[in-house]
C-alpha cells in the first residue's frame, strides 16, 4: 500500500509547483536592459554661504616638489667699453663721458639758444625765459659741457656803444642760467659789439636778426 502512496504524492506535488509559477521568457544577454548606477558621493555642508569663494592657499603651503627651478641662462650683451647704452660696433663717438647724454650714434647730444633783442635793449624778459629755462635743463643734464655765450648788436651806433651793449645782453643770459641752477664756473658771457652779421643791416629784419645772442658748447 505504501509502494502505491508515495509516487502520487510526489506527482501531485510536482503539478501544484509548476501550476504556481508561470513561464518567464528569458532575455538573451545582448536584449538584456542596462540599470546604470550613480553612486551617491557624500557631500558635506558648508557653514559658509553658497557665494563663498575659495581662499588660495599660500605657497609656502605648497610641497616644493611641486615646482622646478628652471635654469638660468647668462645674457651676453654686445661690448660698449664707455657704457652709454650704444654699443661699441655702432659706437661713432667711442670714450664718451658718463656727463653727457648721446644720440643714436654715442654721441653727445647739442643744444643751442637763440634770443634776440629790440634795439638798444639787454634784459631778458618773460617771453624768452622758457628757452632760457629748456636750455638749462639740458645743462643740468649734460655737466661736461662748458658755454661760451656770445652777445651781438646790430651795425647802428657807436661801435664803442654796440661793444658795451652786446656784452650786456650776453652777462643778461649768463645770469639767468645761474638764477636756474647753472654754476657759474660753467658760463663765459663774450660782447662781440656788432661783429659777424649773419643778415643785412641795410634792413630792418636784417637788423633784428643780429641782434642776437650766440652759444657755443665746449666739451
Amino acid at each position: 500500500m505504501k509502494k502505491i502512496i508515495l509516487p502520487f504524492i510526489l506527482i501531485a506535488n510536482t503539478a501544484f509547483t509548476l501550476d504556481s509559477f508561470p513561464y518567464i521568457q528569458p532575455y538573451s544577454v545582448e536584449k538584456a536592459p542596462i540599470k546604470k548606477v550613480v553612486k551617491k558621493q557624500k557631500i558635506e555642508k558648508n557653514n559658509d554661504s553658497d557665494d563663498a569663494l575659495l581662499e588660495e592657499l599660500p605657497e609656502d603651503s605648497l610641497p616644493e616638489d611641486d615646482f622646478e627651478e628652471l635654469p638660468q641662462e647668462d645674457v651676453v650683451l654686445p661690448p660698449d667699453e664707455d657704457k652709454d647704452g650704444v654699443e661699441d660696433s655702432k659706437d661713432k663717438c667711442p670714450h664718451t663721458s658718463s656727463d653727457f647724454q648721446v644720440d643714436k650714434n654715442g654721441c653727445p647730444k647739442t643744444a643751442t639758444l637763440h634770443i634776440n633783442f629790440p634795439p638798444d635793449e639787454y634784459k631778458v624778459t618773460q617771453n624768452v625765459l622758457d628757452k632760457v629755462s629748456s636750455f638749462a635743463e639740458f645743462l643740468k643734464k649734460n655737466k661736461g659741457y662748458q658755454v661760451v655765450i656770445y652777445g651781438y648788436t646790430d651795425s647802428r651806433g657807436e661801435a664803442k656803444d654796440n661793444q658795451v651793449l652786446s656784452q650786456k645782453r650776453a652777462d643778461s643770459v649768463k645770469e639767468a642760467l645761474i638764477q636756474l641752477g647753472i654754476s657759474e664756473p660753467r658760463l663765459t658771457a663774450i660782447g662781440m659789439g656788432e661783429k659777424n652779421p649773419i643778415a643785412d643791416n641795410t634792413f630792418k629784419a636784417g637788423r633784428q636778426k643780429n641782434r642776437r645772442i650766440e652759444i657755443e658748447l665746449l666739451k
